[in-house]
């Protein structure tokens, strides 16, 4: 069974403990500190946000991952979406979890595009989200400097669409978001 939780204080340590770890930073545009008292100010300035939400991902109610959508835009029908698995042994569910969250933007968060940023080298992200019928839209050339060395950026989107077309295949991949 899977479970969408909006993130709360009670994840904190957990969500930092995997925000930290070199599993899931490699691909992330930024490596922060385990400090919990950054983490928190992060956590109410996201929480209080408009154009912000994440959520926690569980697995039989084992926690694993977080999703998020940041810079939504109601006007204009878009986000950008994020996620990772903090659970090294379940990575394999890394390739089914977004599908949930397109399942719900698309039909009950009335979303017309999904945009992705994936750093270069994360080519197991960009083969799947081209899979689940994300386009490629443009590189953002040595757009993150990490560890002293630029990377590259990928722009991908995914239309409503584009995702309708797709959909017959992952229409089963329904749960609640709370």
């Amino acid at each position: 069974m899977i479970e969408f939780e909006r993130l709360k204080e009670s994840h904190l340590d957990l969500v930092l403990q995997w925000r930290t770890s070199s599993f899931v930073t490699r691909y992330m545009y930024t490596d922060i500190q385990p400090d919990r008292g950054r983490h928190q100010a992060w956590f109410e300035s996201v929480s209080q946000s408009d154009t912000d939400l994440y959520w926690v991902a569980a697995i039989d109610a084992v926690p694993v991952g977080v999703l998020s959508l940041s810079d939504i835009h109601a006007v204009h029908k878009r986000a950008v979406f994020g996620y990772y698995i903090g659970e090294e042994k379940y990575r394999i569910y890394g390739g089914i979890l977004p599908l949930y969250l397109y399942n719900h933007v698309f039909s009950n968060l009335s979303l017309n595009k999904l945009t992705a940023e994936v750093m270069e080298g994360n080519d197991k992200v960009v083969k799947l989200n081209t899979f689940h019928g994300f386009r490629m839209v443009g590189t953002r050339k040595d757009h993150v400097i990490k560890h002293g060395k630029s990377h590259d950026v990928h722009l991908m989107e995914l239309l409503k669409s584009d995702w309708e077309k797709k959909s017959s295949l992952f229409k089963k991949y329904t749960a609640p978001f709370c």
